[in-house]
């Protein structure tokens, strides 16, 4: 591939919060970079310094050497002009570090002057209101301010708008909350877009529903959690996955159930139940029961990994709604089968004679 002939040189001015201005100059205009060149752009480059020196300031940042040699650019390309010197390369290291001086000095002056600024704009209100009560007329209140306030008064414009709105009634002295620039993302067809992808597949990710409707990451969380009061959760596991006709048998099965109770009310007092489950030589300490409370100097508790007793019992249990009535374990190398359900069966039944004679007599 051949290079192209059409080419422009960029001059870009940048601080640590980002790109402030950038400027194409067409190769016929600079040639080898003139003065004429700088003496266009330092027009710009003055009102990128001024802002950029507002910001520094706004972030309380005093000292020019630690931010980007963005604030000597203006003043040496001002300073090449005036040296005629084409190539800013070729300028001096000591007009780098005159014009640093001087910009310290300069953002020391702005410091000096804003660092009551938003205090006085409140007193200029209230001067504002205090002569709109009086009948004091706006031009006289305008002087008065500028004697007061010397260089920190507020502009003509703002003193006259100020004054017809406390004319017309208003009392606060405070700035009205503003809507703010309209949301491009978070509008009716972007939220309906997004709820028809997620309903398409409930495990699609909020990066890839971004990509797809081409806006940001936050706004598409923003619909997700603001807009659509969803969530993202995990399946829970549960014992087992039954189809229709399990459920449909279980139900029946429970309405049975329910009608026995409402014909027998003393039916659930005969009912006795049992189940099965392993008993470990010991248990592991669950994270819950191991936590504690720590001071916040001093390091996190540690404690070994640990796993489940080889050692292990069968333990049946039978209940009632009194309590146990049965229990019995397995004893070591037996097998589980036919016969020892029905031994189990045999000592529950001898249990049920001596523990619930008034069952036992009514052979319920």
């Amino acid at each position: 591939m051949i290079k192209s002939k059409l080419k422009y040189l960029l001059i870009t001015f940048f601080n640590v919060k980002g790109l402030v201005h950038y400027e194409f100059v067409p190769e016929d205009c600079t040639g080898t970079t003139s003065v004429e060149g700088y003496r266009e752009i330092s027009k710009a480059s003055t009102i990128v310094f001024k802002h950029s020196t507002k910001y520094y300031i706004r972030k309380e940042i005093k000292y020019i050497d630690k931010s980007p040699l963005l604030y000597s650019c203006s003043r040496l390309y001002k300073y090449c002009i005036k040296k005629e010197i084409g190539n800013i390369d070729k300028a001096p290291a000591i007009a780098v570090k005159q014009y640093k001086c001087y910009i310290r000095k300069e953002i020391q002056v702005f410091l000096d002057r804003l660092r009551f600024l938003p205090i006085k704009k409140m007193d200029q209100r209230t001067c504002i209101k205090f002569c709109v009560k009086n009948e004091i007329k706006c031009a006289s209140a305008f002087r008065m301010l500028t004697v007061a306030y010397g260089e920190a008064t507020l502009d003509r414009s703002n003193v006259y708008r100020w004054y017809k709105m406390f004319s017309e009634g208003r009392e606060d002295v405070n700035d009205e909350e503003r809507a703010g620039r309209p949301s491009t993302s978070t509008t009716d067809e972007k939220i309906n877009e997004v709820e028809k992808m997620i309903l398409a597949n409930r495990r699609i990710t909020v990066r890839e529903v971004a990509e797809g409707l081409n806006i940001s990451i936050g706004s598409c969380h923003s619909i997700f959690i603001n807009d659509l009061g969803m969530r993202r959760v995990a399946a829970k596991f549960v014992p087992k996955l039954l189809n229709c006709d399990q459920k449909q048998h279980r139900m029946n099965i429970a309405n049975e159930m329910l009608d026995s109770v409402r014909d027998d009310p003393n039916l659930l007092q005969r009912v006795i139940t049992g189940d099965e489950a392993w008993v470990y030589g010991y248990d592991v300490e669950t994270k819950a029961q191991s936590s504690q409370w720590k001071l916040p100097h001093e390091p996190r508790p540690k404690k070994a990994r640990q796993v489940r007793s080889n050692v292990k019992v069968l333990l049946t249990v039978f209940f009632d709604c009194r309590g146990v009535v049965h229990h019995e374990f397995l004893p070591q190398g037996r097998t589980v089968n036919k016969e020892c359900y029905l031994q189990v069966m045999r000592n529950l039944r001898e249990t049920i004679r001596q523990k619930r004679p008034d069952l036992w007599k009514n052979k319920n």
